[in-house]
């Protein structure tokens, strides 16, 4: 989906762009704690649903992964739509009903990350350890990055992401549990909650499957 502007007659959707659109979101929510923007809102509503299209947010995070992976600093929009999540996980434990829609929408969006992420950390992992990358990190070096300390926050990240994702099934789960949830939005919880399970798997150790 391409952002606002480019729906208007603008650009074409780009990184930038989007996020152009979730500082702009940001910025009105710091300004406006007290009322959490809805899809029904007039002034930022469309503009919100934008941002959460999983397509569109898959997309941009595709960008995000490829440019950070050869070394470049993109602003972190993984990490921004991780803080929109917990907004609306918020919005959500108070009023379910007002804001099922964008809380499951930040949710698949958390799942394209994970999707995305968990793989392009791993063969950033395995770059670091084969000759055939040697000069991309010589450059890297260059630049003055540690890469002995790069491997182990790829490492450490890599492991997060795999416990969030179980995490964040559990409380699915436990939502779905407590009926927190229309029937419609219920059966879509659940399947987010099965695929964050599938995708955490591989990268936790069985105890921790488990719980999910």
């Amino acid at each position: 989906m391409a952002s606002p502007s480019a729906a208007l007659g603008g650009t074409s959707d780009s990184f930038d762009d989007y996020v152009a659109d979730l500082d702009l979101l940001d910025s009105d929510q710091a300004r406006n704690p007290e009322h959490t923007i809805r899809y029904a809102d007039r002034k930022y509503g469309a503009l919100l649903k934008s941002v959460l299209d999983p397509s569109r947010a898959q997309a941009m995070l595709t960008i995000y992964f490829q440019q950070a992976l050869r070394g470049k600093q993109p602003p972190n929009v993984a990490g921004l739509l991780g803080s929109i999540l917990h907004r609306y996980g918020m919005a959500f434990q108070k009023r379910p009903r007002d804001y099922e829609s964008e809380y499951l929408d930040c949710l698949d969006d958390e799942e394209s990350t994970a999707e995305i992420g968990l793989p392009a950390i791993s063969a950033a992992i395995s770059a670091l350890s084969t000759q055939r990358a040697r000069a991309a990190m010589e450059t890297l070096r260059r630049r003055g990055l540690d890469l002995g300390a790069m491997k182990k926050i790829l490492l450490s990240s890599y492991g997060i992401i795999g416990v969030a994702c179980a995490a964040e099934a559990k409380i699915l789960r436990r939502q779905i549990a407590d009926h927190m949830f229309s029937d419609g939005g219920a059966k879509r919880a659940q399947r987010i909650a099965n695929r964050l399970m599938r995708i955490a798997a591989p990268y936790l150790p069985a105890p921790v499957i488990k719980i999910g």
